[in-house]
């Protein structure tokens, strides 16, 4: 079965002509690199499109990949890349504050902080937040929360010194923090983690140092 196959292994079949082992690959990664893309764009035609390209290159460059374990790594970069692409392309990625200040008008006028409601409107604002950041800090705190990678495989991927990957990620999430209490909010609401799509943001500790675990 292809799926009890690590990435390595797919990527050997695959050359080796295989093809059902790339379609295991996108298995694998297609919703992943579609939420890596949405914190660019948030678009879901659009960061669809920029999957489907991504994979379209992956396929056509895989024979230049030359440490078949490090298939994650490479991938997300085609991704980044790409995403980096569409939004110099347009502008209309660019936050709105209007957007951020309707967010947080409804925000504090919940009375229920557990209730859903905010909860759903809480991962917006991080979401728009996050979006905000500069293009660096925003690769790097996408990379780490999100997709959960270390500060290796954020190196790797984005071809930069580990210690930078570390400091890209701490500069982002003091960044956040800091745009939470400008806002105004109570924040209990999270630098550590930015929200995933679709899913209320974890708890965020206001006092945190912002250390680089």
């Amino acid at each position: 079965m292809s799926e009890d196959l690590d990435d390595e292994q797919l990527v050997r079949e695959f050359r080796q002509g295989r093809e059902t082992a790339f379609d295991a690959l996108v298995h694998r990664y297609e919703f992943r690199v579609r939420r890596l893309v949405m914190g660019f764009v948030r678009d879901d035609a659009v960061a669809e499109d920029v999957a489907q390209d991504t994979f379209v290159q992956a396929y056509s460059k895989i024979s230049r990949l030359q440490d078949p374990s490090s298939f994650r790594s490479w991938l997300f970069a085609i991704a980044v890349n790409r995403a980096r692409d569409e939004v110099r392309r347009s502008r209309r990625w660019l936050v709105d504050s209007s957007q951020v200040e309707e967010v947080v008008s409804e925000l504090r006028a919940s009375d229920d902080a557990s209730s859903r409601a905010q909860g759903r409107q809480l991962g917006k604002l991080l979401s728009d937040l996050v979006r905000g950041l500069p293009p660096k800090l925003r690769e790097a705190i996408l990379l780490k929360e999100i997709e959960e990678m270390t500060y290796a495989e954020i190196s790797q991927t984005l071809g930069i010194p580990m210690g930078t990957a570390q400091i890209r990620v701490h500069r982002a999430r003091l960044r956040l923090r800091a745009d939470l209490e400008d806002l105004g909010l109570d924040t209990k609401l999270a630098t550590g983690q930015a929200p995933r799509e679709g899913a209320a943001p974890p708890a965020i500790e206001a006092k945190r140092t912002g250390g680089t675990s």
